[in-house]
């Protein structure tokens, strides 16, 4: 089997991580695998393990062998192996596998999976990954091309040109991804192709155009918001310019139709926009909100009245939660969580105890998300282990996500890193990667997980630990 020197590099490095005087039997195994020699590298391993069962470098020739083969579960099982022998884990050993799951997942078969790995790349900022990274740049998918060279705009030559063809992709994600690396790295630099953005045929280039104008703060700009927010024809896009007009305190009277917008998005981006402004019709924006919060739009009630309360005005704020409360619609009862602490302060623990134990469970994870806002973990404890025995999986992982924040016990992710979602999955195993003490057997287990993604995850994690 013939090998990228890059990948023999790093199996070296992986064989030679924290030996102390190996035996000579356990450097042949090396030396065979390093040559390539994956099959007489477990021969001998397997001949010399029963002689040193305690050897590490064994192991670790035996995890490289068999993920060469492509057997992460051998691979898994053979550093279960050798944590058993040892009584601990072995951090160089695991640090060395995840990179290189990572480093194989960055030649995927699957362009998701080599998008994630770019990711995980650049989270970890490890050198061992920065050739396969590069190595990207001429990818034949072109999101995989602008991510690779968004994590490489100010070190490779060639990401640059490349970040700037992604500009210009037929791929509304390549473009949308190229328009958030020029924000975050070249901010206002490069304010022409930003507000270029503004302008794409694709709803979710225009977004990521909006989103990059705020982060690379150019308030001068907000005009082109304010156009964006009048006249787009896509409601999350408009929402989103009246959100950022909010964050630059500009142009407030574009909150005023905006409430009588059909998009529900866009009315909640009105209410931000009202209260956090200053300047010209202060006391229209103040009335258009107390009409909100008086109207039927119970969603839209609950945030115009959240905006007043905490500008110091409860005038309505009791009748519009208790309404909410009532409704027959469990998103309203949901937003109406969110908002009891700012409508009615410290009666509010009396108005969740009901949404705790509605017949909903999305109602409920709200209930005790919003008691634990408010130092209530005794009440909210009940109701997260009630919807961990009774509900789908993906509200299982909310709950067992706000039981890590109540308490930090992350017992509960472990069945959640087996679910039948890839997406729980990944939110599980990267949540368990913080677990404090030895490696979780189901963090293990993800390394070998048949989504490449939830193996990047588990890589990630275990990489950053």
């Amino acid at each position: 089997m013939r090998l990228p020197p890059a990948l023999l590099a790093l199996l070296a490095a992986l064989a030679n991580a924290g030996c102390g005087g190996p035996p000579a039997a356990a450097r042949r195994a090396e030396a065979l695998l390093v040559a390539g020699d994956v099959v007489g590298a477990e021969a001998l391993v397997a001949a010399e393990l029963p002689r040193h069962p305690r050897e590490p470098l064994l192991y670790r020739v035996r995890i490289g062998a068999r993920l060469l083969s492509g057997d992460a579960a051998g691979a898994v099982a053979a550093y279960r192996e050798l944590t058993t022998r040892l009584g601990s884990d072995e951090s160089v050993t695991l640090r060395a596998f995840a990179i290189a799951t990572l480093w194989q997942a960055l030649a995927s078969p699957s362009a998701d999976a080599r998008r994630a790995a770019v990711e995980a790349a650049v989270a970890l900022d490890e050198e061992e990954l920065a050739d396969p990274v590069a190595a990207l740049l001429a990818d034949n998918d072109e999101v995989v091309r602008a991510s690779a060279a968004a994590a490489l705009l100010t070190a490779h030559p060639d990401a640059p040109e490349i970040l700037a063809l992604a500009l210009a992709s037929d791929e509304p994600a390549a473009r949308a991804l190229a328009v958030g690396a020029l924000a975050a790295r070249l901010g206002r630099h490069a304010a022409a192709d930003l507000v270029a953005a503004l302008d794409d045929p694709d709803a979710s280039v225009r977004r990521a155009g909006v989103q990059a104008l705020v982060r690379a703060g150019l308030h001068e700009r907000a005009a082109a918001l304010l156009a964006l927010a009048q006249r787009d024809p896509s409601g999350p896009v408009r929402a989103a310019a009246l959100r950022a007009l909010a964050d630059f305190g500009a142009h407030a009277e574009a909150a005023l139709p905006a409430f009588a917008d059909p998009f529900l998005g866009v009315r909640l981006a009105a209410v931000v926009l009202a209260a956090r402004s200053t300047g010209a019709q202060p006391d229209e924006r103040r009335a258009a909100l107390d009409r909100a919060a008086a109207g039927t739009d119970l969603h839209l009630a609950l945030a115009a009245a959240t905006a007043r309360a905490r500008s110091g005005d409860r005038t309505t704020a009791a009748s519009v939660l208790a309404s909410a409360l009532a409704a027959g619609d469990p998103t309203v009862r949901v937003a109406a969580a969110g908002a009891a602490a700012d409508l009615v302060g410290t009666d509010a623990p009396r108005a969740l105890a009901g949404l705790a134990v509605d017949v909903d469970p999305t109602v409920q994870l709200a209930a005790a998300r919003a008691l634990l806002a408010l130092g209530r973990t005794d009440a909210a404890l009940p109701v997260l282990t009630r919807v961990l025995l009774l509900a789908e999986d993906a509200l299982r992982l909310d709950a067992a996500l706000l039981l890590v924040r109540a308490n930090g016990d992350r017992s509960p992710l472990e069945p959640l890193a087996h679910a039948s979602s890839p997406l729980v999955r990944i939110a599980a195993v990267s949540a368990l990667a913080a677990t404090r003490g030895r490696v979780p057997a189901a963090l293990l287990d993800a390394l070998a997980d048949p989504s490449p993604k939830v193996r990047v995850a588990a890589a990630r994690g275990l990489a950053a630990r």
